[in-house]
């Protein structure tokens, strides 16, 4: 009798542990699975609507990569300030891009893609640290949804932005290092810290990892005498970094140098304003232009969302448990204040472009890490879980939306580029300034556009480089230069009117 109930016991036992391994295979299929299908997606638009050509910005790299086909790159070169930034680490991989794929625009965008995909998945690991259990497919999926939003269009289409995707990977990055491991922090400190300068020499909103590293660093209390000495380092070499960094750095904005609301201390005279331009940034991440929806109802939306991060913040901060929900809201608010300082004189739909959203859906990532560990203890979860997912699909659909409508746009407006670029020689003298100034290089004037496209263009075909490489080549010729109908259907900046 006794050796019956020990094997039944026994029986029973080893089905509950079978029920247990299929249930944790199945829970890891779903995770795999829920990070699986963003990413997926997100890689497959951008490889679908990326077009290889040198757009704005792409063009001032090309004397550059001239100078390293010719073995003269200069470290100068590369440090030299551009714009209100440097862009050292950028830089360096679009020599690399240079020299060994032929300055290829697409791959370089595709490159910036493996990095934010680089990025998500050490968000995840960072993720179940912070839960302390095991990941689950609605969470995993619910980050993937915000962190892959298609609001983020401009960036993510552009291969110049190549500097925000790598200031966005060596923070998360170092995140990861001061936080996630729990041996070798020596080491993990020592990467941390290469990951910090990293991004600090990616651009110049790289510098803001540093006072969230210092957070991450004296997060956990009681402090001890290890806990002194990591952050007395820390410290002191993120002090050197900023010195030699902005050491001999122009503060002004080249954008507008005459303008005195383009003038470093406008944003700090006018706090009202700042204000109202901060929480225009962060409510864009619901793209209210596309909807033609009025100015305040973006600053109201940020509102909303910056009550609900700072409310993130303070109970993480009281709880003191795990500083991750914090730190990205912290890193994502600091970055805004950047862009704020630099961008205010520019004006509201500076604001409104989509360009500027990839913090604020790293702070809206901040909030859903939040919520995916204390909604489920919330009082009223049910009603919480399904506001939260109501709110998370509007901002889903409404930004695919966008993303898909601007992604088919600026596929055609690069490929336009691409036929005005290969086929210049084809097209009218008097109509070439119109054609480059509104669709190759929007922010110079005609004149300017002729001298510096058919200057640098001359390097490309003669390189070989960009859409210039044989097989692209042959294909955009074989098209002709656009029409003028076709210029027109691919405008993105308003009316051109040849002088």
């Amino acid at each position: 009798m006794s050796f019956v109930s020990s094997e039944r016991r026994y029986r029973i036992t080893l089905t509950q542990c079978r029920l247990r391994l299929a249930m944790g295979r199945t829970r890891t299929i779903g995770v795999v699975v829920g990070a699986i299908i963003p990413a997926g997606l997100y890689l497959l638009f951008v490889f679908h609507y990326s077009v290889d050509v040198p757009y704005a910005d792409d063009w001032t790299i090309i004397p550059l990569i001239h100078s390293a086909l010719h073995g003269y790159v200069s470290m100068s070169g590369l440090w030299s300030q551009y714009g209100d930034t440097r862009l050292l680490v950028p830089k360096l991989v679009f020599v690399t891009f240079g020299l060994y794929d032929s300055l290829n625009e697409k791959s370089i965008i595709l490159f910036s893609t493996v990095l934010f995909v680089a990025s998500y998945l050490l968000i995840l690991l960072l993720l179940r640290s912070y839960l302390t259990k095991p990941l689950t497919l609605l969470r995993v999926l619910a980050v993937g949804i915000v962190w892959f939003s298609l609001v983020d269009v401009e960036n993510a289409l552009w291969s110049f932005q190549l500097a925000w995707y790598l200031a966005t990977f060596f923070s998360v990055g170092m995140i990861y290092c001061l936080l996630a491991p729990h041996r070798h922090k020596t080491v993990f400190l020592a990467l941390g810290i290469v990951a910090a300068v990293a991004a600090s020499c990616s651009i110049v909103q790289g510098l803001i990892v540093w006072p969230v590293g210092l957070l991450c660093l004296l997060w956990s209390r009681p402090w001890q005498r290890r806990t002194y000495y990591r952050a007395g380092a820390w410290s002191a070499i993120a002090v050197a970094t900023t010195a030699i960094y902005l050491h001999g750095f122009n503060t002004a904005n080249v954008e507008c140098p005459q303008t005195p609301s383009c003038a470093t201390s406008y944003a700090f005279l006018h706090p009202v304003l700042l204000g109202k331009y901060l929480m225009l940034l962060i409510g864009n991440v619901v793209p209210i232009s596309f909807y033609s929806l009025h100015l305040g109802v973006g600053q109201f939306l940020g509102l909303v969302i910056f009550i609900v991060a700072g409310f993130v913040v303070v109970k993480s901060v009281r709880e003191r448990r795990h500083p991750l929900p914090a730190v990205l809201i912290i890193f994502a608010l600091l970055f805004d204040f950047l862009i704020a300082i630099g961008r205010i004189g520019e004006g509201w739909p500076v604001a409104l472009s989509s360009r500027y959203t990839m913090p604020n859906l790293i702070l809206l990532v901040g909030i859903v890490i939040y919520a995916c560990e204390h909604l489920w203890a919330f009082r009223f979860r049910r009603v919480g879980l399904g506001l939260s997912g109501a709110l998370l699909v509007a901002q889903c659909v409404m930004a695919t939306q966008f993303g898909l409508a601007s992604g088919r746009t600026t596929h055609q407006a690069h490929e336009t580029d691409a036929r005005i670029v290969v086929n210049l020689n084809h097209i009218p003298v008097a109509q070439r300034g119109c054609d480059l100034s509104v669709d190759v290089f929007p922010p110079r004037s005609p004149t300017v556009a002729i001298y510096l496209i058919g200057m640098w263009r001359a390097e490309l075909a003669h390189e070989s480089l960009s859409v210039f490489q044989p097989s692209t080549r042959r294909l955009y010729r074989a098209e002709g230069p656009p029409t003028e109908k076709e210029i027109i259907e691919a405008e993105m900046f308003g009316p051109c009117v040849t002088p």
